[in-house]
């Protein structure tokens, strides 16, 4: 235990501390049951990536290989935080009146930093396929996520870094500055994707009368990976209150950033994802809808002079 987290107590009053220890025992369980949900999705993207052929071999490997990544460094931040839990229950030994300070900040960062890192990458390069095939220029799209990404990282690395030294005020207030950063780096790209899928829902509608296939609620809500906002949110607000409820938001946090990439790459591998020339669609309907226009215009004006 000691080699993760740090080992002070901090006085609390009962009621509080029971509604911590509560907190960290809901937590873990949600976080396990997350877990589930990650392996489950694991497994089928495997199975998908391996028998579909569609995509370039390539493509399907690079694809394994992020899920395989991701997959693994999730694992080991699962059993970190069952970890830092199980020690902070029952190995930990505070007297009468104190409770051991949040388990889950010390060594162990480095672990949750990569995995955040992982997933904002992701989300960046479905932000770079979906804007491939608009008109706004190339930098601007890649520009504007990759500058919060780098930004991310220059508060980040000096935020885990100190973090797992040493606790201190300023070290916590790094660290939410960083958390904070990063809640504004998936709410850009998030609104980014949402925007572009959003206005091509409109136009496909416009022009053929019904919604694309790429721009359903849930397909939207999957490619934007908005589950990761709402959850963001909910542990900066509960970690910024110093509510109990944080750690059972943190051990959330954890699983989520796993699950939205997996679900994007699952919905790769099945084919039912946004790709390069899904932006095209409407760009092609529009001149056959207009030339079938034009020819029942010309037939029906045949068959009036007869």
């Amino acid at each position: 235990m000691s080699s993760i987290s740090f080992q002070e107590c901090e006085p609390m009053s009962p009621i509080n501390a029971i509604s911590n220890k509560h907190s960290w025992l809901i937590g873990v369980s949600l976080s396990t049951l997350g877990y589930g949900v990650v392996l489950t999705l694991f497994i089928l993207t495997l199975t998908l990536l391996r028998i579909t052929k569609t995509r370039s071999k390539f493509t399907n490997n690079l694809l394994r290989v992020y899920i395989s990544l991701l997959f693994a460094i999730d694992t080991v931040a699962t059993a970190l935080a069952l970890y830092a839990t199980t020690g902070a229950l029952v190995d930990r030994h505070c007297p009468e009146g104190y409770i051991p300070v949040n388990p889950y900040f010390g060594k162990s960062n480095v672990v949750y930093c990569l995995l955040n890192l992982t997933s904002d990458t992701l989300l960046i390069w479905r932000c770079t396929v979906i804007f491939n095939s608009s008109r706004i220029p190339r930098w601007v799209y890649m520009g504007i996520p990759i500058f919060f990404l780098v930004t991310s990282l220059g508060v980040g690395i000096p935020a885990v870094v100190l973090s797992t030294m040493r606790r201190s005020k300023f070290n916590d207030r790094l660290l939410m500055i960083y958390v904070l950063i990063t809640l504004i780096t998936n709410t850009v790209i998030t609104a980014m994707i949402v925007t572009r899928l959003m206005l091509h829902r409109k136009r496909v509608a416009n022009i053929l009368g019904r919604v694309s296939a790429y721009t359903g609620i849930i397909n939207i809500l999957i490619e934007s990976a908005l589950i990761i906002i709402v959850v963001d949110i909910f542990f900066v607000v509960t970690f910024a209150v110093y509510s109990p409820s944080a750690a059972i938001a943190f051990q959330m946090w954890i699983q989520v950033q796993a699950i939205a990439p997996m679900l994007i790459i699952f919905r790769v591998a099945q084919g039912k994802a946004w790709s390069g020339s899904s932006g095209d669609v409407a760009t092609i309907s529009q001149p056959i809808i207009l030339i079938s226009q034009e020819t029942s215009i010309h037939k029906s004006s045949k068959g009036d002079r007869m």
